[in-house]
């Protein structure tokens, strides 16, 4: 989903866990997160980021700033990889 957001805004992490990527992929930042359960979030477009590989975040902890917008994503693990699931779910 992409989403509005003034340039330099704080991105949150949306749940626990450790940073699985942190850096730029195809020309954009971006940050992803594995979670419990086999849960994994992605924060693309991003304007800085402020987490590294193995660290561990907790839900609110700032991992970086927005650009123009955010490209947020939800991902499951599953015997075909790691599925887009419908963000407004979690």
């Amino acid at each position: 989903v992409e989403l509005a957001a003034q340039p330099g805004t704080p991105v949150l992490a949306t749940g626990s866990g450790t940073i699985a990527f942190a850096g730029s992929q195809n020309g954009t930042n971006l940050i992803v997160i594995n979670h419990a359960q086999g849960l994994q979030t992605r924060y693309a477009l991003l304007g800085s980021i402020g987490v590294r590989v193995g660290q561990t975040v907790r839900a609110g902890d700032r991992i970086g700033t927005s650009g123009t917008s955010l490209h947020f994503e939800v991902r499951s693990n599953s015997s075909l990889g790691w599925v887009a699931q419908n963000p407004s779910t979690y």
